[in-house]
């Protein structure tokens, strides 16, 4: 018997969405399954700390600010927001940051990682499990307390990033000026919810198709329609829970594909397919859900082309947040992170893109470890000829990098790359020290080895330079490149 036609939002799809995270847990990221690296970058860590600091500046309250990231994945985007936080001569207000996500396993992956334990010595981080498409509680796992509706905390800031668009949605479809539900079946049934096949009809009539009305309000006041429609109903449930957690301010800031969700091709409503999927999320039903509560929406400048902004704020403030809004427009100032990765996408494409165009984008990616090691390769050509103070300011940028670099075990040695660059610029020692690690964190490699016997002969080690060069022949027997090797081999 087919599976019965039902609301997108009651689809086995999202059970089969639970299941994939908890049972992949951190793998997802690390074999690179779930794409991650837009929400995971330097700039957008940067400036969510200046937003943040701006909100605590705004709130002058005793008591410490709890930052919330949703779906916290990998763990690099906390990593980075940590290291924002820490950055010198900037306000060091009183954080406490949380890192939730709905796998027990990429939790304790957390715990035990090497890279957040100054931060949790410090008790500035904490962990907790928390599904955002249903609980209501945040049970915070170091300090032993939970935060929920009766245990509030007094201001709360939420962080999203790519989470919302992963939650369940309903959709709708306008037929001669009135509103219908979308029913879905889904087939085959699959335990991986990027396998999943979606087939629609139209359903009843839609007139108050939710128990709250707050949610039928802002579906009754979307954009005027243009076929399938989405609705974020379980980002509203998220947010409605989330901002029971906070006596008085909140802010919500969320980063996500760009909005497409007017106007969807009925066989598929947009959606994504990465291990898990995504749909594309109305950001601005979002808005319309907090405004009419003395909120306000941040918005960006201009429209987005691969990650799209927004800002919620809910609460009690009088003054108006303006430490917070005059925050929100520095960062998105040209474009903001958006921008940014617009011109690391239109550079990758590029033949040849001149020094000019590569340091512009390294300045503006904030010592960021994957676009300093994308921008390797169209260097290399660059460097020998580079003056001294390119060359310095190289170097600072790749060391720099290397401190923002969070070690996930991916296939890609980001030190390797960066170990080349200080070669490339002549920093020797620095050089040494990250084909070092590139040997702890990805094993034996001839080219590695090679490369780190020629910053041995640079800095005038001889014994040490010719035991290197004989593990990379050990390794590679036929290998005697004149210089630097730039391609790593194959593992063996």
């Amino acid at each position: 018997m087919p599976p019965a036609y039902r609301r997108l939002s009651e689809s086995p799809l999202w059970t089969a969405q639970r299941r994939f995270y908890e049972t992949s847990g951190v793998e997802a990221w690390r074999t690179g399954t779930v794409p991650h690296h837009v929400t995971n970058s330097v700039a957008l860590a940067e400036a969510y700390a200046r937003v943040v600091c701006a909100f605590a500046q705004d709130a002058r309250s005793r008591e410490p600010l709890h930052v919330v990231e949703l779906g916290a994945g990998s763990g690099r985007f906390a990593f980075l927001f940590l290291q924002a936080l820490a950055r010198p001569g900037r306000p060091a207000p009183s954080i406490r940051y949380v890192m939730t996500d709905v796998a027990l396993a990429t939790i304790d992956f957390w715990r035990r990682h090497p890279d957040f334990r100054p931060f949790v010595q410090a008790g500035r981080l904490d962990f907790a499990r928390f599904d955002a498409a249903r609980d209501t509680a945040l049970p915070l796992r170091l300090a032993r307390r939970e935060i929920a509706p009766l245990t509030p905390v007094e201001r709360l800031v939420v962080i999203a990033n790519y989470v919302f668009s992963g939650l369940p949605q309903d959709a709708f479809v306008s037929r001669g000026g009135r509103l219908y539900e979308w029913l879905v079946r889904s087939s085959p049934q699959t335990r991986r919810p990027d396998g999943v096949i979606l087939e629609g009809r139209p359903g009843a009539r839609a007139t108050r198709p939710y128990d709250d009305d707050d949610f039928n309000r802002v579906l009754a006041t979307r954009p005027s329609p243009r076929g399938v429609d989405l609705f974020p109903v379980g980002a509203l449930r998220a947010l409605r829970a989330l901002s029971a957690l906070a006596r008085r301010d909140a802010l919500v800031l969320v980063a996500e594909r760009p909005d497409g969700s007017l106007g969807l091709d009925p066989a598929t409503l947009g959606m994504g397919r990465h291990g898990a999927v995504s749909f594309p999320l109305d950001v601005s039903a979002l808005h319309r859900w907090t405004q009419p509560h003395g909120g306000l929406a941040l918005t960006a400048s201009r429209r987005a082309r691969h990650l799209a902004m927004a800002g919620l704020l809910r609460g009690r403030n009088r003054r108006g947040w303006t430490a917070t809004r005059a925050a929100w427009r520095r960062a998105m100032a040209r474009g903001g992170p958006d921008a940014l990765y617009s011109r690391r996408r239109a550079l990758a494409t590029s033949p040849r893109p001149t020094l000019r165009a590569l340091l512009g984008l390294l300045a503006g990616s904030g010592h960021d470890p994957r676009v300093v090691a994308e921008t390797l390769r169209p260097l290399w050509p660059h460097l020998p000829d580079a003056s001294a103070p390119v060359r310095g300011r190289l170097r600072d940028i790749a060391v720099g990098a290397w401190r923002n670099h969070y070690e996930l075990g991916e296939p890609h040695d980001v030190a390797f790359d960066l170990g080349l660059l200080l070669y490339g610029v002549r920093a020797w020692d620095d050089a040494r020290r990250l084909f070092e690690a590139a040997l702890d964190s990805h094993g034996g490699d001839a080219a590695t080895w090679w490369n780190l016997g020629l910053c041995h002969v640079a800095l005038g080690n001889p014994d040490a330079a010719l035991a290197a060069f004989r593990r990379a022949r050990k390794l590679a027997p036929g290998l005697n490149p004149a210089g630097p090797v730039t391609v790593k081999s194959p593992p063996s």
